[in-house]
């Protein structure tokens, strides 16, 4: 009898908590909150939180840190276009199309979404940088609030650089090309990297050409009674835009399987160039209080054509400025015997946006429509954890929000745009001027049974308003008509359980959840813009495990199994579509010799409703799929060379696809972007 991948990953899951390392029968010291973390730790909250060190990250067979995430259950991507991460979406719990919306990204505790529905450019992040990565599920609301709802993701680069040079090459299949060059300096109070990296690929399919260049910075010092530090991204993309393939059984037309490489989209193209610096300072007050100063400025630039056919096209220019203030106090008390680590914070951000949209690139100076939308968001928010026993913390944590919107749209090409710097604007003209503001709380609970072994428990009320893209929905296939009306804001309960283990490097996570929500943000292609969706509910259970089975041989089982479902309204008791009920990833590492590893991966994602099949009547769903990577991972004994070979897709599978959208007019017919057949990646590496 077959079974599925998902039991076999729980077996193997079971596998790895019976047999690793025994759990030393100690008692379990006392929990006490060091003055040196002020700052709430991953380890310590009431959540299934998965922490990937530095190990964990460059064992993962892949190229970009999408790839990375998608190992976690819990967590799914999608991929549209190139093999380095360009324009994949990360869904936590279950959201599906707007995945992205839901799953909030930081880096070193800052946002990394933006304003607009555009994906996380994970490739912006070297991996060299990075200390490790905090997946925090069914979590995140209280501290950093909208969009939070999911979960959050905190990638944290590293407090000490190694110091000195190091220079990469990778070549590969599709014409591929790139490197990175790195240096650092480690000195006895600062540490500081920079690091430039860059990579060409004609890509899989036709019109899929690939330019990705990016340079990130990072500098730290630490002082006596201050440590301050800044970190700046910067990032320039072109890809060529190839577009879906089309399936219609009337016809006998299968572009997926027959020419998969092939593009509806030839002329179809976009940029973007961007750059974000994260400064910071951290102030020790007193033994038990300290001061944390962190502030972000963003400035991205976007320019994408697109060509609909029957001679016409468009052509769009779109720029963001943010920026964010973030000033909180982290302190240490204790009141009738109980003690206290707790955040008291204040954020403020502010976005300006402009999109200005005309024939083509020639009429770019005559736009045929434009929007501008001015953003503000100020919250306060308090977190508290107490250890109640030497076994026990209790979690509270409230956060309330405001947020103000000013929007306008215009078809005249000749009206001025609003001057909008700081709030309140000037409505005067604009097609709404709202003011929204929402509650988020959480309460949640570990206790540790043994001191590798603890159980937990979390409820949370999340919330997100919308983006800028989704107030103002453009459609150039319908005279450009727009939706003007304000979105509410979008909340939900989400309650999470589950228990973790740990012992060295050998752990298993367990968690489920349940979730309810209103007013969910999507898009609707009845209406033809977005909208406030009835209520939902999201449930699942994941785990997560990875254990030394031998001295030479590491073992890594996730899976996970949900249900995204439509709770009232015309689509009651129907799956939110692109939401696969099962998940599952297994990984071997096994060192064949001191300084040569063999990883073999396997992923598997189940079948999910088409996207624009809310009514689940299509009659058919996006196929299951298992995908085999290998890589092997070698270097010299002084680690100053390193080599990698990877060979992704290896069982050279065809026809696969991530995401597909069913036709609103023909019955049978779908599009879907297919994924790289088999193919091939060296890299090449040396420290000077």
């Amino acid at each position: 009898m077959r079974t599925h991948p998902l039991f076999r990953a729980g077996a193997l899951a079971s596998v790895c908590f019976l047999f690793g390392p025994a759990m030393a029968a100690t008692e379990l010291a006392p929990i006490e909150v060091s003055a040196t973390r002020l700052e709430p730790s991953a380890e310590l909250l009431p959540v299934g939180a998965v922490v990937l060190d530095r190990d964990d990250i460059n064992d993962v067979a892949g190229n970009s840190l999408a790839d990375v995430l998608d190992t976690v259950a819990g967590i799914n991507g999608r991929r549209f276009y190139g093999i380095n991460g360009s324009r994949t979406s990360v869904d936590m719990l279950g959201f599906g199309v707007t995945g992205t919306q839901n799953s909030l990204i930081l880096i070193n505790g800052r946002r990394l979404n933006d304003v607009d529905l555009a994906p996380i450019d994970f490739a912006a992040i070297p991996v060299s940088a990075i200390e490790r990565i905090e997946v925090l599920p069914a979590s995140g609301a209280v501290l950093y609030g909208n969009g939070a709802v999911g979960g959050a993701i905190n990638i944290v680069t590293r407090e000490q650089y190694d110091g000195g040079t190091a220079i990469e090459g990778r070549f590969g299949t599709y014409s591929t090309s790139g490197g990175r060059l790195e240096t650092s300096y480690r000195g006895p109070s600062s540490s500081a990297m920079i690091a430039a990296q860059t990579l060409e690929s004609d890509g899989y399919r036709d019109n899929n050409e690939t330019g990705q260049h990016n340079l990130f910075a990072d500098f730290r010092h630490r002082g006596t009674n201050a440590d301050s530090g800044i970190t700046v991204l910067a990032d320039k993309q072109r890809l060529r835009l190839p577009g879906a393939r089309t399936v219609n059984p009337n016809t006998g037309l299968d572009e997926i399987s027959d020419g998969p490489v092939g593009t509806s989209t030839p002329r179809d193209w976009a940029d973007q160039q961007g750059v974000q610096v994260m400064p910071s300072t951290h102030r020790r007050l007193g033994q038990d209080l300290s001061f944390q100063l962190d502030g972000t400025a963003r400035l991205k630039q976007q320019e994408y054509f697109v060509d609909q056919g029957f001679g016409f096209t468009s052509y769009t220019e779109a720029r963001s400025v943010s920026a964010a203030l973030n000033p909180r106090l982290h302190g240490l008390a204790t009141h009738g015997g109980i003690s206290h680590q707790w955040s008291l914070g204040i954020d403020y951000s502010y976005t300006n946006f402009d999109r200005d949209t005309s024939l083509n690139e020639l009429s770019a100076g005559q736009p045929i429509h434009e929007v501008a939308i001015s953003q503000h968001t100020s919250a306060v928010y308090l977190l508290d954890t107490m250890a109640l026993t030497q076994n026990t913390l209790v979690t509270l944590g409230a956060r309330h929000e405001w947020v103000a919107t000013r929007a306008r749209d215009s078809y005249d090409a000749n009206a001025p745009a609003p001057a909008c710097f700081f709030p309140p604007c000037d409505a005067q003209g604009t097609p709404f001027d709202t003011d929204q503001d929402m509650g988020i709380y959480s309460i949640g609970i570990r206790h540790w049974l043994l001191p590798e072994l603890a159980l937990f428990a979390n409820l949370e009320r999340n919330a997100r308003y919308a983006t800028v893209d989704e107030f103002f929905e453009l459609d150039p296939a319908n005279n450009f008509v727009t939706s003007l009306d304000p979105l509410d804001i979008q909340t939900g309960r989400l309650a999470s359980a589950g228990a973790d283990w740990q012992r060295g490097r050998s752990r298993l996570t367990v968690t489920g959840w349940s979730g309810h929500f209103s007013n969910e943000i999507a898009y609707d292609p009845d209406a033809g813009e977005n909208v406030n969706l009835d209520d939902t509910r999201r449930y699942g259970v994941s785990i997560n495990a990875r254990a030394r089975v031998l001295p030479a041989l590491t073992l890594t089982a996730n899976g996970s199994y949900q249900r995204a479902r439509f709770d009232d309204g015309i689509n009651a008791g129907n799956e939110v579509p692109v939401v696969p009920r099962q998940t599952g990833y297994l990984r071997a590492d096994w060192a064949v010799a001191e300084r040569l590893t063999v990883s073999l991966s396997q992923r598997y994602v189940g079948k999910k409703y088409f996207d624009n099949d809310q009514a689940n009547d299509f009659g058919q769903r996006i196929p299951s799929y298992r995908w085999t990577d290998l890589e092997l991972h070698a270097q010299a004994r002084d680690s100053s060379l390193w080599a990698k070979l990877g060979v992704y897709n290896l069982q050279d599978r065809e026809g696969l696809f991530d995401y597909g959208v069913s036709s609103s007019f023909t019955p049978g017919v779908y599009n879907g972007y297919p994924l790289p057949d088999k193919h091939l990646m060296l890299t090449l590496g040396a420290r000077l």
